[in-house]
């Protein structure tokens, strides 16, 4: 079974997914690049408990 990737066009912003094997759809005459879902954020939403000393990148709060 082929894994499901999600493509994202960079110009329009039009979604599309497709098999892993399959070369990457194009839309606008370029290639459509591939979208990297965030991890879920483990931090706590409180503001006392930011994460000003985090050098991490983004994560998914769950705030949609």
């Amino acid at each position: 079974m082929e894994k499901t990737i999600t493509y994202s066009c960079e110009e329009c912003r039009k979604t599309v997914q497709a098999d892993s094997a399959e070369r990457a759809p194009e839309c606008c005459g370029e290639p459509m690049k591939p979208l990297h879902p965030l991890e879920p954020c483990t931090a706590a939403p409180h503001h006392e408990m930011s994460r000003n000393d985090w050098d991490d990148d983004a994560c998914d709060d769950g705030r949609g």
